[in-house]
């Protein structure tokens, strides 16, 4: 079957319009093979669900040693060291052990009770911004979606005060700096008693846990840092563009603020931080027929499935007041995000700030913007550059 221009899977032009790509992949071809990737290709909804929760079948080990696209990587980087750390890249029973000891931060108690710092996050972030006044340069990537994240997720890890402002701050910091400080970030004794993730993993280390050992905890704290900024910076840089550009979203919010949980699970939907994720088949798969042989690599299109008219109705449209919504941007099954009640009480409350503070703005969308731009992993934006509204 002929592939229409521009929808060929992972290309530049691909992200033009990756909705509609990902609308033709599922209704013609939702379960192929793309030679170009070496990956087996799942765009429908159920088959997503299917591959997320039957872990005898799907694998999450190992998918991380290659990217989507196949370039091979460099087995000996941070980077590399940081993925094979990952909740996402473990199997049972690793996974499991791993999962119910990073639980305790976040309990839905534990999360409620970091609302005042994060809403302290939002509005120092806005501060910032106003005092460079309607003149001064901006870009909400850099001076709001991420900076959000990054600081809520310090916090979630202990990192101390005098320094938590500072940790990642800027985009401009290295892999090896980063490395540097988490090295020396465990080896603070304060993490022998404390009640953040940090001191979790390293008193786990310390105690002989199968999974984890002292000498990779900074790994550990390291892989949580970048999944708990990356992702909802990426959600938080969507939002903003449809609180500008979708027509009365703004008003139906400043007039209901309980619409805010709802606009950020369609946010989630429409635009997923991460539009899909590698796996790799253990065993035979069968869906209708199309068999995909044991030791496959897997992509699993969140952006198709979130949009299949199976499961939701009129999926092209943005709808503020859809109910349920099934979508799969955190992913399903024992692999659904951790961080999942962090990410959505940041967005819910940064929301709130700018709605609170009358924030308002014009933003510039360019979908391709920089190498950070949109991905097979990371639906992001390299800078959203604006112009304040007075």
């Amino acid at each position: 079957m002929q592939v229409p221009p521009g929808y060929e899977l992972f290309t530049v032009d691909f992200w033009k319009d990756p909705a509609g790509a990902a609308n033709w992949w599922r209704e013609h071809q939702p379960v192929h093979y793309h030679e170009r990737s070496n990956s087996w290709i799942l765009s429908r909804h159920a088959d997503i669900v299917r591959a997320s929760t039957d872990v005898e079948t799907f694998s999450n080990e190992g998918v991380r040693e290659a990217s989507v696209a196949g370039e091979a990587v460099d087995q000996e980087s941070f980077e590399t060291q940081v993925n094979r750390r990952r909740l996402s890249s473990r199997d049972k029973p690793s996974h499991t052990e791993l999962r119910r000891l990073m639980m305790k931060p976040f309990t839905p108690r534990s999360i409620a009770q970091r609302e005042d710092d994060v809403r302290e996050v939002c509005e120092t972030v806005l501060d910032e911004i106003e005092e460079r006044g309607a003149a001064g340069d901006l870009d909400l990537v850099r001076d709001f979606s991420y900076p959000i994240p990054v600081l809520a997720v310090n916090l979630i890890l202990g990192v101390p005060n005098e320094v938590r402002w500072s940790v990642g701050r800027y985009t401009n910091t290295t892999e090896p700096e980063m490395a540097e400080y988490f090295r020396t970030l465990v080896q603070d004794p304060k993490f022998d008693t404390g009640d953040d993730l940090t001191s979790v993993l390293v008193r786990a280390a310390r105690a002989g846990n199968a999974y984890i050992t002292p000498e990779e905890v900074h790994y550990f704290v390291a892989a949580f840092w970048t999944a708990g900024n990356l992702t909802t910076t990426n959600l938080m840089a969507h939002m903003i563009v449809q609180l500008d550009q979708l027509p009365g979203v703004r008003d139906e919010l400043d007039a209901d603020r309980s619409l805010i949980p709802g606009f950020v699970e369609e946010s989630l939907r429409v635009e997923p931080p991460v539009p899909g994720v590698l796996k790799l088949t253990k065993n035979d798969a069968d869906f209708d027929g199309t068999v995909i042989p044991a030791g496959s690599r897997i992509y699993v299109f969140y952006t198709a499935a979130n949009r299949d008219p199976a499961v939701f109705a009129d999926p092209d449209t943005f709808d503020l007041h859809r109910s349920p919504n099934p979508h799969l941007s955190f992913a399903h099954g024992p692999h659904f995000c951790l961080g999942a009640p962090l990410a959505r009480l940041e967005a819910r409350v940064a929301i709130e700030t700018i709605l609170d503070r009358d924030f308002r703005y014009n933003v510039t969308v360019d979908r391709l913007a920089g190498k950070d731009g949109p991905g097979p992993t990371l639906n992001s934006f390299d800078a959203l550059p604006a112009t304040r509204i007075r």
